[in-house]
């Protein structure tokens, strides 16, 4: 008898573990046009093209899906997969693209926001802005923390630190917050509030910038 049941668990086991499993992630596919504000040179690129929960504040949006695709000129179609059962008709969610030449240089940016509804419509177009557009159409300001100068250019969603003279680049996306206007990738951070000092994060030091136009 104790036989018997060993076998009959044995097979009930055998066949559950055959059995497709109802919890499978369906996968949502997403598709799109990237197109530029302005026209960008001639030459080849790659478009990075992103699915992140904004939800959350204070923090880096979590980013859901993601591709890269090459590219010799904007417009470009694009699909991009994600799994859906990581989606929640509650959660805000927003598509991000950039355009970069193959040396990293970043060319282009959406610099608003373009939101992603859980819903069955699953086209949606980005427009970027090339980071070539004339100083008069970017509201710029400088940056001094301790000595070291540095350049913000406001694209809308993002921001851009230059260091000067010809130092690196950084482009961080805003974050939502409750306490002041915060732009942030990883551990580096911008955090902006009213006439106070604006506090700087980069390369693991924390500091307060003074601020003029």
């Amino acid at each position: 008898m104790l036989r018997l049941l060993l076998f009959a668990s044995l097979i009930f086991l055998a066949s559950c573990h055959h059995l497709p499993n109802s919890a499978s992630a369906k996968v949502l596919t997403i598709t799109g046009l990237v197109y530029p504000q302005a026209p960008l040179a001639e030459g080849d690129y790659t478009v990075s093209i992103k699915l992140a929960d904004v939800s959350k504040m204070d923090i880096t949006a979590t980013v859901l899906a993601e591709t890269t695709l090459s590219a010799t000129g904007l417009p470009l179609s694009y699909s991009l997969s994600v799994d859906a059962g990581t989606l929640d008709s509650r959660m805000s969610y927003a598509l991000q693209a950039r355009v970069s030449h193959l040396s990293g240089e970043l060319v282009a940016i959406n610099d608003t926001v373009h939101p992603f509804i859980v819903s069955d419509n699953t086209d949606y177009d980005i427009l970027v802005r090339p980071l070539t557009l004339k100083p008069g159409q970017i509201q710029r300001q400088s940056l001094n923390c301790a000595g070291d100068i540095y350049t913000l250019a406001f694209y809308g969603e993002f921001i851009q630190l230059n260091k000067s003279p010809r130092g690196n680049r950084h482009i961080l996306p805003r974050v939502r917050s409750a306490s002041g206007e915060k732009y942030q990738q990883g551990e580096q951070l911008i955090f902006l509030k009213g006439s106070k000092p604006p506090i700087v994060k980069l390369n693991g030091q924390q500091q307060e910038c003074q601020l003029s136009e």
